[in-house]
């Protein structure tokens, strides 16, 4: 006797069903005795899939794209907020305040990588693009203040303030994950009902 499955569930159901009764999907008319070891393996890699992260088909160049935008993005961003924020730093001969001086390179991964992996197609590939953006600002930023604010002010910065790499990196891949995951849907249905006039 033949026997027909859900293709999502895996739930036994009539022959002539054209939807599951379990979960309502729409069925095809397949039908097979061996098919519910298969369905249940085929439902695992789906739900994978959707629900976690898809490390099998990442697109490196896309990554690595949105990643050098989001570093340059960065960068010029945290250059500028330190010195919005140059005015902020008090020192006196018991202790230095950085004031909001060590917020510079943080603001400056949390607009880049939150704008961009709103932008992306793939959680997985947005997420890993939030972490190569914040490790290289971490390692990058002594360097780029050395360049445009001058040796001692970098000396300054990294005595006050040190290397925030593991910092980047962590606030590069939460707030990568929050721009793909919930920025996204908002960002396009805005630009399409703007672009609509709605």
């Amino acid at each position: 006797m033949s026997k027909k499955f859900c293709d999502q569930c895996g739930a036994e159901m009539d022959v002539s069903a054209k939807f599951c009764a379990s979960c309502g999907a729409k069925v095809d008319d397949v039908v097979s005795n061996d098919k519910t070891a298969t369905v249940k393996v085929d439902k695992a890699k789906n739900d994978s899939k959707t629900n976690g992260f898809d490390f099998s088909n990442l697109n490196f160049a896309n990554i690595l794209k949105f990643g050098v935008v989001g570093l340059i993005i960065a960068l010029i961003i945290g250059i500028i907020f330190l010195n919005l924020t140059w005015g902020t730093i008090s020192t006196s001969i018991y202790y230095t305040d950085t004031g909001l001086t060590w917020l510079s390179f943080i603001i400056g991964v949390i607009i880049a990588v939150g704008l961009l992996s709103a932008h992306m197609k793939d959680k997985t590939e947005a997420i890993i693009m939030g972490l190569f953006v914040g490790l290289l600002t971490g390692l990058l930023e002594s360097s780029i203040v050395s360049m445009f604010m001058g040796r001692q002010f970098a000396f300054w910065f990294d005595t006050f303030i040190g290397n925030q790499a593991l910092i980047l990196i962590v606030i590069g891949v939460v707030i990568a994950y929050v721009g793909n995951a919930y920025l996204k849907d908002k960002i396009h249905l805005g630009i399409i009902n703007n672009y609509l006039g709605e």
